[in-house]
């Protein structure tokens, strides 16, 4: 019985490390692919705490990256609000690594 729950154990603990390379993966290919070649400059006005998820889907909705979820998942971004309110000038053709602290 023990060795039936040690394997399901190692199982599970393998299937949670293959989930996890897989996002890392995804993550990865996301921050070195530009959401489009256009190059007009948009200006992206971030209000003094605003939400991460509200960036993200703004910078989305304008077509300057590919995925909010992932940018909202990004790990330079450590905080869930804008801590004061800024102006960004930036263009389609910039990877997240570019637009994304």
């Amino acid at each position: 019985m023990k060795k039936k729950i040690s394997a399901i154990a190692v199982g599970a603990l393998g299937l949670l490390l293959a989930a996890a390379f897989a996002v890392y993966i995804d993550l990865k290919e996301f921050a070195r692919t530009a959401a489009s070649p256009g190059s007009e400059e948009q200006v992206l006005t971030v209000a003094s705490g605003q939400p991460l998820a509200a960036t993200a889907e703004e910078l989305q909705r304008r077509q300057l990256v590919q995925s909010a979820f992932n940018s909202g998942c990004w790990p330079g971004w450590k905080a869930t609000t804008a801590p004061e309110g800024r102006e960004y000038s930036l263009k389609p053709s910039m990877t997240p690594r570019d637009i994304l602290p």
